[in-house]
């Protein structure tokens, strides 16, 4: 198997999870990057929106995701954002935490597809 060393992504939890499959772990990558594609330019667009009920969704949903990513600031910085949107908090540190995932996404998503690449 190739060693390839990342600097935004810990797939550590990926291979607990899939045991080393190699096919089960394009499958799941193939998803998560999907979701990451797809989900973070929605729940931004929402929290642009002043739609906090649809930006808590998809920051709760995000949550699983993430998991199989292993980047911290991304993590915490979603899991973060949606205790304020369920716990109706402090939304003024919510530009914050939403640029940090935002900054976070396209190093994640390239090392994730380079990755993936190699399955």
């Amino acid at each position: 198997m190739n060693q390839i060393s990342f600097q935004y992504i810990n797939l550590d939890y990926l291979e607990m999870m899939t045991d080393g499959d190699s096919e089960m772990k394009k499958e799941i990558l193939g998803i998560v990057i999907e979701e990451i594609e797809n989900e973070i330019p929605k729940m931004l667009n929402f929290f642009k929106e002043g739609d906090i009920e649809n930006t808590n969704q998809i920051s709760h949903k995000f949550k699983s995701t993430l998991a199989f990513v292993g980047n911290d600031l991304m993590t915490d910085a979603n899991k973060e954002a949606e205790l304020i949107t369920k716990m109706n908090g402090d939304y003024t540190k919510l530009p914050e935490l939403f640029a940090m995932v935002e900054k976070m996404q396209p190093k994640v998503l390239a090392e994730l597809q380079i990755y993936y690449d190699t399955l």
